[in-house]
C-alpha cells in the first residue's frame, strides 16, 4: 500500500444539505492484458504493476443521522513511475517527457445512484454508471498499442455506515454486456465491483478502496477455471488510499 498526503475540496449548502467533495488518492494497480503478436498472430497474456494518482468525487445529502450518496466519479491515471506532479487546471503537465513516458493507463468511472432503495435496514440501491479505460501497451510486435473501453453500465450499491457518522462502508457490482473496445471492434461483457471504507475522524480522516475489473468474451466462462483465461480479455485490480489532515 502506498500512501500519502491528500487534497481534499468540501462543499456544503447549508440549506439543502448537499455536501460534495473532491479527493486525491494513490495506490497500485496490476493489470493482466491479452495482447496480439503482430509477427504470428498469436495472443499472450502480460502483467503490469502501476502507481497511480487519483481523484474521488462524492455528492452525498447530509441530515442530521444520515449520508445518503447520490453521484460518485473517480479518475485514475496509472504509472510505470510516478512523476512530481499536482492536480491542477493547468495542460502543461501533458508536455512534460516523463509523464508522458511513464503514464500507462487512464481510467474514468461515473456513479448515478437512483432515488431507490431496496431493503432498507440494508441500504440496497441501485445506480447506472459509465466507465472509460484507455491503456497503452509498451510492447514490441503488437497491432495497436494504444486500446481504450468504454461502456454504460448498471449495478448495485451496499452502504453501511457505523459509530454514528463518522465511519462508513460502500460497496458494489456492476455489469454491462456491451463493453465496446476499439482496436478489436468487438462488443465484450464488463464486470466491475469493488468497495470503499471511509474514515471522517478529526482530525486525521482516512479513505480506503479496492476495485476488480474484468472483460470476457462470453458469459457462460465467468466461472468456469478451465477456460477462464482464453475467456478474459483483461483482468485489473486497484487498491488504494487517501488520507488528510483538518487543522
Amino acid at each position: 500500500m502506498h500512501a500519502a498526503g491528500a487534497l481534499e475540496i468540501k462543499a456544503i449548502d447549508p440549506l439543502s444539505g448537499l455536501e460534495w467533495t473532491f479527493e486525491t488518492t494513490e495506490g497500485f494497480q496490476n493489470l493482466t492484458n491479452i495482447v496480439m503478436s503482430k509477427e504470428s498472430g498469436s495472443q499472450s497474456s502480460t502483467t503490469e504493476a502501476l502507481t497511480f494518482a487519483g481523484i474521488l468525487f462524492h455528492s452525498n445529502l447530509q441530515s442530521y443521522t444520515t449520508t445518503r450518496s447520490y453521484v460518485k466519479c473517480a479518475l485514475n491515471l496509472g504509472f510505470t513511475s510516478k512523476p512530481q506532479f499536482f492536480w491542477s487546471d493547468s495542460a502543461d503537465i501533458w508536455l512534460d517527457e516523463d509523464f508522458n513516458d511513464s503514464i500507462r493507463c487512464i481510467e474514468f468511472d461515473a456513479q448515478f445512484l437512483l432515488p431507490l432503495s431496496f431493503f432498507p435496514q440494508f441500504e440496497l440501491r441501485p445506480f447506472i454508471g459509465y466507465s472509460f479505460i484507455d491503456y497503452t501497451y509498451n510492447f514490441e510486435g503488437i497491432d495497436d498499442n494504444t486500446n481504450r473501453f468504454n461502456t454504460v453500465l448498471v449495478g448495485i450499491q451496499h452502504s453501511t455506515r457505523v459509530y454514528f457518522r463518522w465511519l462508513s462502508m460502500h460497496t458494489f457490482v456492476s455489469y454491462s454486456p456491451i463493453l465496446y473496445a476499439n482496436y478489436s471492434k468487438e462488443i465484450l461483457r464488463y464486470l466491475y465491483y469493488g468497495g470503499e471504507l471511509i474514515i471522517t475522524s478529526h482530525p486525521v480522516g482516512f479513505t480506503f478502496f479496492t476495485s476488480f475489473r474484468k472483460a470476457f468474451y462470453k458469459n457462460r466462462y465467468y466461472f468456469n477455471a478451465d477456460k477462464y483465461t482464453a475467456n478474459t480479455l483483461f483482468d485489473m485490480s486497484e487498491l488504494g488510499m487517501s488520507f488528510h489532515v483538518s487543522l
